[in-house]
């Protein structure tokens, strides 16, 4: 064989050919699906995130630790009628009087923490003197408030126990009371309260129920929002007892934890006025109703004032304006939220002088709701009240927004150019219609 046929041709080129580009079509449809998607899931996160109160509101499981207890209807039930005076009269009068305790307190206005609308004398039962536990306050379940205030660093001067444990604790009064309303009150400790507890309340061992409030606190906690700053009382309710007896206040509870821990520290039993019952007799008491009084309430601008205190006012005193100008503004709020829902809003205009007029606005957590329609009743005249009325002053739709619970505020103000006259500060209903 010849050298030349061994030779591989010339100029032949041996570069292996490079595959050719696929089409960039199917990408470009994977990463449009990809920001389609991703834009969906943000959407669906905002909006949860948006309505969660309302969603947790239906979805949340219910409660097995804080049964709420049952409470009797204790008024006949009748059709609330806009502007009506007829109303249930009751067939006695309380006549609560001082009895000689060891547990009696001459000035309530001088005890710490001091709670709004309590005047005058009453009864402070504590834990030492007043409070049996099971187990009893040495058992190791017991932490004292003097352990806690080492561990804080902080001084508590007022001594409770607390514990996460089960347990149960009732307080007695060591005399007997005579029989009339009263009042009572639970504290709640900054350091060593939180949770959901349930109270009963007995008159010489037998169940007796509130006319008005309820048996179940929400306790505030450092963590809550708003965070609790300072000791406060907890109101668990109003009770006429129908004879005299020996008054006492229990509780129990199951095993808790550090977001529900339990404190035990002071009842307060403080005696409420006839002129009191009888307001109370006027208001459907079928339904759950919140009442403050001028104690919740903070007035500005008033030009003029004197307090009343006699007469048909809420526990015993009222304070009146005279001859308000347009920049009067006056706002009851509530230190305990209440569940959401649709709310007739009275107040009580005790007898007054002239045809001063006031409009009212409803706050939700700080927000302005409008009425529902056709309940706004326009400015409201104060005087011209013979003997005293409950005044409707509208109603309001709650929604599931501020879902499960929401801290109400009533606005009073004075009305420009509105003839002069007194206008009253004094009780206001919320009455939970649905």
């Amino acid at each position: 064989m010849k050298n030349s046929e061994l030779k591989p041709p010339q100029n032949e080129d041996t570069t292996p050919e490079k595959p050719a580009a696929k089409p960039a079509g199917p990408n470009l449809r994977l990463t449009q699906l990809f920001a389609w998607t991703l834009t969906v899931l943000v959407t669906i996160t905002f909006v949860l995130w948006l309505y969660y109160p309302a969603i947790q509101f239906y979805f949340a499981p219910e409660p097995t630790v804080t049964q709420v207890l049952p409470t009797p209807t204790l008024w006949p039930t009748y059709t609330q009628v806009i502007g009506f005076t007829a109303t249930p009269e009751l067939t006695s009068t309380p006549t609560s009087q001082v009895v000689s305790s060891a547990y009696f307190v001459e000035d309530l206005t001088m005890i710490d923490p001091v709670e709004p609308g309590v005047t005058g004398s009453g009864y402070i039962l504590d834990e030492n003197n007043a409070a049996t536990a099971d187990p009893d306050f040495s058992n190791p379940i017991w932490t004292s408030s003097s352990t806690i205030s080492s561990q804080l660093g902080y001084e508590i001067a007022e001594p409770y126990f607390a514990t996460l444990g089960a347990a149960s604790v009732t307080w007695t009064m060591d005399e007997p009371l005579p029989a009339g309303l009263y009042e009572i009150f639970v504290l709640d400790t900054v350091f060593s309260s939180a949770g959901t507890l349930n109270f009963r309340v007995l008159n010489d061992g037998a169940d007796i129920y509130p006319y008005l409030g309820t048996q179940q606190v929400i306790f505030q906690s450092m963590r809550g929002t708003p965070a609790q700053q300072n000791d406060v009382w907890h109101s668990i309710g109003m009770y006429n007892m129908d004879h005299a007896g020996t008054l006492a206040v229990t509780s129990s509870w199951d095993t808790r934890d550090e977001n529900s821990i339990v404190a035990v520290d002071r009842v307060m039993i403080v005696p409420r006025s006839a002129a009191t019952y009888n307001l109370m007799s006027k208001l459907p008491l079928g339904k759950p109703i919140t009442v403050l009084d001028n104690g919740n309430a903070n007035i500005e601008n008033a030009s003029t004032s004197v307090l009343l205190e006699d007469g048909m006012v809420w526990n015993a005193d009222a304070e009146v304006i005279i001859n308000p100008d347009d920049t009067l503004r006056v706002t009851w709020t509530m230190q305990d939220a209440i569940p959401v829902g649709k709310y007739a809003v009275w107040v009580w205009i005790p007898q007054l002088n002239g045809t001063a007029q006031a409009k009212y606005r409803l706050l939700a957590n700080g927000d302005m709701i409008d009425p529902v329609q056709g309940t706004d009743p326009g400015p409201v005249v104060h005087g011209g009240r013979t003997e005293g009325q409950w005044v409707p002053v509208g109603e309001w739709e709650i929604g599931l927004f501020y879902s499960p619970s929401v801290h109400l505020s009533l606005v009073m103000e004075a009305v420009t150019g509105a003839t002069t006259g007194e206008l009253a500060v004094d009780a206001v209903a919320f009455i939970l219609e649905q």
